[in-house]
């Protein structure tokens, strides 16, 4: 993990909410056209995020040119029935990886093409939240 190597997160945020997964584009005929929308569960939910991020940051958002690793943990609140260490079942972490991607968007990233480096895993917890930590892979000071 990025926390063993030599460097500090420049932000670390625990969001004390159950991981999401980003809802599947939804699509609606509009006379002769079809257009593409995100639901709203996921709109609201990356809003928060978003939101949270922000307030946390408090500056503006990082410009592309600085390589941003981050270490994401998405703690799975673990059902009695379960029998498994690892959490095995949806939501697949790709997806929920991608409503943190876009909450990043224009909050502490200019844009989600200067994270090069991710780790990342899901686990089950008492309860449901994420921890996300963001690295500058070469230090503010060079900016």
């Amino acid at each position: 993990m990025l926390s063993s190597w030599k460097f500090q997160p420049i932000l670390e945020v625990y969001f004390l909410i159950d991981p999401k997964s980003k809802g599947r584009p939804r699509f609606a005929r509009r006379g002769r056209f079809v257009s593409a929308y995100t639901p709203k569960e996921t709109k609201d939910y990356e809003s928060l995020l978003r939101r949270t991020l922000s307030e946390k940051w408090g500056q503006e958002p990082l410009p592309k040119e600085v390589p941003i690793g981050l270490e994401v943990v998405f703690n799975l609140a673990k059902p009695k029935s379960s029998k498994n260490y690892y959490p095995v079942v949806k939501p697949d972490l790709d997806n929920l990886l991608k409503s943190i991607l876009d909450a990043l968007n224009g909050s502490v990233l200019h844009d989600d093409s200067s994270v090069v480096e991710i780790h990342t895993r899901k686990h089950y917890a008492a309860e449901g939240f994420i921890e996300l930590k963001i690295y500058s892979l070469y230090g503010l000071e060079k900016l």
